[in-house]
C-alpha cells in the first residue's frame, strides 16, 4: 500500500508489469532493467549464488566509522558492480553499494540495513535507508516477514 493506494509490480519470465490505482501497465524497458538489477541483488539468492559459484566476488575490507569492515566485491552478470559491507562483530550485512540509471544519468546508491529480528532462525533487516548520491531517498519498514509460504502461481498473471 501507498499514499496514492495499493501498488502491485511483477517481474517474472522477463516480463515486467505494473497494477496501480490506474488499471494495469506493461512497464517500459528502462524500469524493466531497474527492477532486474533489484532482483539481481536480491541478498539471500545473491549469497547462495555465491556459496555455489554461480556469480564471483572478491574479498577485501574497507574503514568506516573507524573499524575494518569485510567488504564483498560482487560482479554481477550483465550489471553494475555490487559492494556489500558486513558487520566484523554480527557478521551481517550492513550495507551495499551500487551504481543504478536515473533520471540524470548514473547515480550512486547505497543501502544501509538495521533492525535485524529473528525470523524463524533467519536474520531480517526490518528497516532499510536507500541513498542516491547521499541524500536520503527511501526509507523502508518491514512490518513482518515470512518466508516459504505457499503462493498461488496465479499471481503472476498478468490481470487483462
Amino acid at each position: 500500500m501507498t499514499p496514492a493506494g495499493r501498488l502491485v509490480q511483477v517481474f517474472s519470465a522477463g516480463q515486467y508489469w505494473v497494477q496501480d490505482p490506474s488499471g494495469v501497465h506493461d512497464a517500459p524497458e528502462s524500469m524493466a532493467a531497474l527492477i532486474r538489477g533489484s532482483v539481481q541483488r536480491d541478498t539471500v539468492p545473491l549469497l547462495l549464488a555465491l556459496n555455489d559459484g554461480k556469480v564471483s566476488a572478491s574479498l577485501t575490507e574497507v574503514a568506516e566509522a573507524g573499524r575494518k569492515m569485510p567488504v564483498l566485491e560482487v560482479s554481477l552478470p550483465g550489471a553494475a558492480s555490487l559492494t556489500l559491507i558486513f558487520d566484523p562483530v554480527t557478521t551481517l550485512l550492513a550495507k551495499s553499494k551500487y551504481r543504478m540509471a536515473g533520471p540524470a544519468g548514473e547515480v550512486n546508491v547505497e543501502e544501509i540495513y538495521s533492525n535485524y529480528r529473528d525470523v524463524n532462525g533467519l536474520k531480517v533487516p526490518f528497516t532499510t535507508e536507500v541513498r542516491r548520491d547521499g541524500a536520503p531517498a527511501v526509507h523502508r519498514t518491514l512490518r513482518t516477514f515470512e518466508f516459504n509460504v505457499p503462493v498461488d502461481p496465479a499471481l503472476f498473471n498478468k490481470p487483462s
